[in-house]
């Protein structure tokens, strides 16, 4: 009886994902669904239960909840189940030019469209490519990232080197950086993300938006071994209830530690030339229209960087 059961089963099955492709010679074309929001809040007050005292919740009057969230997921895996999988209609990873979504101007129908389509596209099936092209010469992908993240990323590096120095010279070594252990930046998502494209690690982001979260961190710590060589540790946390965790194997050729020298290949890679101090310090009268040209192109990706940063 059981054999039989299987065997039904087993071509029922068959016949849905037939007829999933093709009914009957009908095509699907065209999708266009409407759906409510998932769990919110409630929209008014519950006298004598005032907002300020509520033990769940926390987000607010009439704003998603944590479980409205994860019903629109599953709608979201669901229209992924039926429309990727088994129709074969969506492409497997994200296409532009294939899914339009709108939403009321509301919170809670804002992050419920965000939550169905992080079911529908999970991690992994996000087709995030770098289009990377050359124009007279100039490989266009690479020098975005020395303008956006290059001035920094060595900053960081050479700050680095100059403290390793500073611990090799003992009591040579005196001023700013010789009692400093702990520098920061408290600065913005672009800048976050524009180093991690050049550590070669942009997708440690996990978020819906492709952007670091509040609370997200890149840190680098230096150590040194008992022969006196410096090496390089890098973190990363993705939001705020994230602990840190470590990326040096990726940015540094599956390295658990990655050697200062390394590090100083890695930030030259993405060095804006020139610097700015020999910016600075090379007067423009007297030269040439190219070099004249050069230098104000330098000077634009500088400006552009400290836009960035600021």
């Amino acid at each position: 009886m059981l054999h039989y059961f299987l065997v039904l089963s087993s071509l029922v099955a068959t016949i849905f994902a037939e007829n999933a492709k093709d009914f009957d010679g009908m095509r699907l074309e065209f999708v266009q669904t409407l759906w409510r929001h998932g769990d919110r809040a409630a929209l008014d007050e519950l006298y004598p239960i005032f907002e300020s005292n509520w033990t769940f919740g926390g987000g607010g009057l009439g704003e998603l909840t944590p479980l409205g969230m994860s019903q629109m997921n599953d709608l979201g895996t669901m229209f992924r189940r039926i429309y990727v999988e088994e129709q074969q209609f969506l492409s497997h990873r994200y296409v532009g030019k294939e899914i339009y979504i709108r939403s009321t101007n509301v919170n809670r129908t804002i992050i419920s469209a965000m939550s169905l389509l992080y079911g529908l596209f999970p991690p992994g099936a996000w087709n995030i490519q770098v289009n990377s092209s050359t124009v007279d010469g100039i490989d266009i992908a690479h020098e975005t990232q020395v303008i956006q993240s290059g001035a920094l990323l060595n900053e960081l590096f050479d700050r680095a080197q100059e403290k390793a120095n500073c611990i090799k010279a003992g009591r040579n070594c005196t001023g700013f950086l010789k009692p400093l252990k702990f520098y920061g930046y408290s600065s913005h998502d672009l800048v976050i993300y524009a180093l991690l494209v050049s550590l070669g690690v942009p997708d440690v982001v996990r978020t819906l938006d492709g952007w670091p979260d509040t609370g997200a961190a890149l840190t680098l710590e230096m150590y040194s071994n008992p022969d006196d060589q410096f090496f390089v540790k890098f973190l990363y946390r993705d939001n705020s209830l994230e602990e840190f965790g470590d990326v040096t194997a990726r940015v540094c050729n599956r390295a658990a530690w990655c050697r200062l020298e390394d590090f100083e290949r890695v930030a030259r890679r993405v060095k804006p030339l020139p610097d700015l101090v020999t910016l600075c310090a090379t007067p423009l009268s007297g030269s040439s229209s190219g070099s004249l040209l050069s230098y104000w192109i330098s000077f634009f990706n500088l400006f552009l960087f400290l836009i960035l940063v600021f």
